[in-house]
């Protein structure tokens, strides 16, 4: 059987197509180890000694000496070798392996061996780290020629979400892969606590930094050794894990010996040189304290034995922006951009939103916010979404419950979605605003069809006063009969338990749809419902079907999304309240015939208090 390599999305070779491909990978391999003067893994041996080459301070580039202890062909898989160490630096012996050294070049007699990249969590007085051979990294630089290597379908991405969700790529006592520390500037510790636990799912080292007021050098080149960061937020907040190195020839480099966060080919990844503030040692695990420069190319792959990226265009990020007003009359505005990858756009935009109420409102435990967000993208029109919370630690459900909704919005099962936008509007009150219904009544005890009738409410709310509301309902003329009618005033999460809204969007523009009408919390719902059997299959609603029909979909084995129902909805009104709605009550409507020659209904308050 012929062998099937996949080399553009639209296209497969076979297996004469296959060899010439290895051929080509061998070529540009043999070519680049012949101009970096490298040394293969089989010729390293026990006993050898050598240095790496990384940034510990400023830009400047430090030497280290190491001595190798062996090689292992199948360490990080099979076929996937690796070469051990240990470091004979007392101060690196002290610190143990170092976050953000990942990629350091590793040197014998001059030749490029590999990448240091591995190390133990809990190494005592002794450095024993793991070198990603060279030969292991050149295929990145080619990665143009094969995006469809393992770890770019989404299939693979939606599999390493689920590893990481799970649990299974945790550290543990083995030599592992360096965590990649992430410098967070911008975020206070209430905001950095929430979301911590989020990005270490990625192998990240989430830490609070300062960033920026560090110019790097204006002859700064990125050199063997070199410090690099991988940008994913940029601005008013900022995110970037730092890494090293291992070769470039100042266009293209290649660097950290290991997945940075496998995101596989096409990763379109902002990176910039860095600058090293210190490396703090810590009992677990020590880091590089670092702050990025300004961005200069892109990562465009990133795969299991590093990153490859190239200096000159920039790649587009995700636009966010959001103003605030509160009640203090406090207006502000804060603006970044977000490397727009589906699994981390949602998290880091609502840690901005975190962030942003955090930096304007003092800790009040009473508070009230109104979100209006507006996400705009290439596939589909601008989704507008508005939403009220009020209560305990309203600022942290707030961005929870965005993050949610967008998350279910991009990591869907239909296609991609390419964010370039994110506009959110945050309006604080420091009190709690709700209400609930405290009467319900009609002007009218007897309705006939055609009728319009007036449902007023009284709202309580706390420490506030009163608030009335009339709202005025249709009874539709297709009604015939007594008592098929009720009035249900319900809260948004009743809402969509009365209108069975569920189902599986088939489009992207059905997906945006169902989250533009997602109810709001700040709306009170009034409902005409009749009592008349109904069918729900996903979000379209059968009334009154015949009793053959449902005989028939009973006995329809093949799984379906139905619902069988013993009412239907009339019609759906949204009404506005000052703060949030809760509770429910509903109320019996008594419907007589219509009569043929003249008559007037007879008129009597009717409540339910």
């Amino acid at each position: 059987m012929a062998k099937i390599v996949f080399i553009h999305r639209d296209s497969v070779i076979t297996a004469k197509h296959s060899l010439l491909l290895s051929a080509i990978f061998l070529f540009t391999s043999l070519s680049l180890l012949a101009r970096m003067e490298t040394r293969s893994m089989d010729q390293v041996e026990p006993g050898m000694r050598g240095i790496w080459k990384t940034v510990v301070e400023g830009t400047d580039i430090e030497s280290f000496e190491l001595e190798i202890l062996g090689t292992a062909p199948n360490f990080i898989g099979p076929q996937e070798p690796i070469i051990l160490a240990k470091v004979l630096d007392p101060e690196n012996v002290l610190s143990g392996p170092v976050a953000g050294m990942s990629g350091s070049p590793v040197y014998i007699e001059g030749q490029l061996v590999g990448a240091y990249a591995y190390g133990y969590t809990w190494a005592k007085e002794q450095g024993i780290i793991g070198i990603t051979p060279i030969e292991s990294m050149l295929p990145l630089l080619s990665e143009e020629l094969s995006p469809g290597l393992a770890g770019s379908s989404p299939a693979a991405t939606r599999s390493n979400r689920a590893l990481r969700e799970s649990g299974a790529v945790e550290q543990g006592e083995g030599l592992e892969p360096l965590p990649t520390p992430l410098s967070l500037s911008g975020i206070s510790p209430a905001t950095f606590a929430v979301f911590k636990p989020r990005l270490e799912r990625w192998g990240l080292e989430p830490m609070r930094a300062p960033s920026g007021g560090v110019d790097l050098p204006e002859d700064f080149t990125f050199e063997p050794g070199s410090a690099m960061a991988a940008v994913l937020m940029t601005g008013d907040f900022s995110a970037a894990a730092t890494g090293t190195v291992t070769w470039s020839d100042g266009e293209q480099l290649i660097g950290f010996g290991h997945p940075f966060m496998r995101l596989g080919g096409e990763v379109g990844l902002p990176f910039a040189g860095a600058h090293v503030f210190t490396v703090v040692r810590n009992v677990q695990r020590s880091f590089k304290l670092s702050t990025p420069g300004p961005v200069v190319g892109t990562i465009f792959t990133d795969r299991l034995p590093g990153v490859a990226g190239r200096v000159g265009p920039i790649p587009e990020m995700a636009r966010m922006q959001v103003d605030m007003r509160t009640g203090m009359e406090t207006e502000r505005r804060f603006s970044t951009e977000i490397f727009p990858y589906a699994d981390l756009l949602p998290v880091l935009s609502a840690m901005a939103i975190l962030e942003s109420l955090t930096q304007v409102l003092e800790a009040h435990p009473e508070q009230t916010i109104r979100m209006t967000t507006t996400v705009r993208s290439r596939q589909v029109d601008p989704v507008k979404v508005r939403s009220t919370i009020s209560g305990w630690n309203a600022p942290t459900v707030t961005a929870l419950e965005f993050l949610e909704s967008f998350d279910r919005f991009l990591n869907n099962s239909i296609g991609s979605v390419d964010v370039e936008s994110i506009d959110v509007d945050l309006e604080v009150v420091d009190r709690w605003k709700w209400r609930q219904i405290e009467e319900m009544q009609l002007d009218r005890r007897k309705l006939r069809p055609g009728d319009t009738v007036e449902l007023n409410l009284v709202l309580r709310g706390y420490r506030e006063a009163e608030e009335r509301i009339r709202v005025p309902l249709q009874i539709p003329e297709s009604l015939r009969g007594r008592g098929e009618l009720s009035v249900v005033v319900t809260d948004a999460e009743g809402a969509d338990q009365l209108t069975m809204r569920r189902g599986t969007a088939r489009t992207l523009e059905g997906l945006a749809d169902r989250w533009r009408s997602r109810r709001d919390a700040g709306q009170l719902y009034v409902f005409l419902v009749a009592d008349r059997s109904g069918l729900h299959v996903g979000d379209q609603t059968l009334a009154d079907p015949p009793p053959s029909v449902r005989n028939r979909l009973d006995g329809d084995p093949a799984p379906q999304q139905r619902v069988w129902t013993e009412h239907q909805v009339l019609e759906e009104i949204a009404v506005p309240v000052d703060g949030i709605f809760w509770g429910e009550k509903r109320l019996r409507l008594e419907l007589e015939t219509r009569p043929q020659h003249g008559g007037s209904p007879a008129s009597a308050p009717f409540n339910t208090f």
